[in-house]
């Protein structure tokens, strides 16, 4: 028997990673069918796409995005989930806030939303 377990409705909607991978997957497979040729990526597939006019550019940062998440997802481990979390809580900490209000040693004066004068 085949280990290999078939891609449920139900796996989908449980596993937003699955999601993710099926969406690239078939996104990838019928760029490169339509194209007539198989490319590295679905990043360049998608670009190859854009200037053959057959998507349009938003569609085509799209497709850019899904392969990024999509491989952000597949090297994942929980390592490397442990040092984003301290890497972003170091960020925060160390970020000077803006304020409007306080006067926290913190604290720095928030841009101002008016157009400048310049």
């Amino acid at each position: 028997g085949s280990l290999v377990r078939p891609l449920t409705m139900a796996c989908l909607e449980d596993d937003p990673s699955a999601l993710l991978a099926s969406a690239h997957g078939a996104a990838f497979r019928r760029i490169s069918k339509l194209l007539g040729e198989d490319s590295e990526g679905l990043t360049i597939a998608a670009r190859r796409a854009r200037r053959k006019l057959l998507i349009s550019p938003e569609f085509a940062k799209k497709l850019e995005n899904i392969d990024i998440a999509n491989a952000v997802v597949r090297h994942l481990t929980l390592p490397k989930y442990h040092k984003f979390l301290r890497e972003l809580d170091a960020q925060l900490s160390s970020t000077p806030r803006c304020s409007t209000t306080s006067s926290s040693p913190r604290s720095t004066p928030c841009p101002s939303s008016a157009p400048s004068s310049d």
